[in-house]
């Protein structure tokens, strides 16, 4: 399992990934969240390097979403490894995530998809999903309040306490 931040709505997922794919000069994750009993929604990310490690990217340039779309769907419909391969396309099952993973639902969703269809694919490429832990292993990082993207709300809170402060001192020797 691995938790996932859907950055559109602020909402945690657990999900599950299933492989990494290695196409062109990038690199994908394609993972799951379970939609109901009977049916997965399928997502792809771009996975980078940054700062911190390799993290899942929601930004696709032109083409590139339906290019990787086309890849899942030859993937879904069970096209030969040869086939895959002459496409470009391979599996990469050692990939490791650092940071918090977050994606985006309008942006990586790729289909929904049957569960007993997506277990036959599975088995059709020897692609195995252990229950407590995904194929790729994520170090989860400590969340701290002054991170990045948090600074400037920190500083705006600071900056609003600070004239709170003035404003009473202000009052109170107008009023003495």
């Amino acid at each position: 399992m691995v938790e996932l931040i859907d950055v559109d709505d602020n909402i945690k997922f657990m999900g599950k990934i299933i492989t990494g794919i290695n196409y062109g000069d990038n690199l994908y994750v394609l993972y799951f969240i379970e939609r109901d009993k009977n049916s997965y929604n399928l997502f792809i990310s771009k996975v980078i390097e940054n700062s911190v490690g390799y993290v899942m990217d929601n930004n696709f340039s032109s083409g590139e979403k339906e290019a990787i779309d086309n890849v899942v769907a030859s993937i879904l419909n069970k096209d030969s490894i040869d086939i895959l391969k002459e496409k470009g396309i391979s599996f990469i099952n050692d990939i490791s995530l650092t940071d918090i993973n977050r994606f985006s639902v309008s942006n990586c969703y790729v289909t929904t998809f049957n569960k007993s269809l997506f277990d036959e694919c599975m088995l059709f490429y020897d692609l195995k999903i252990d229950n407590n832990k995904s194929n790729v292993v994520v170090r989860e990082k400590e969340v701290s309040y002054l991170s990045e993207n948090n600074r400037p709300y920190v500083y705006l809170i600071i900056l609003g306490i600070f004239v709170i402060i003035i404003s009473i001192v202000v009052v109170v020797n107008f009023i003495k």
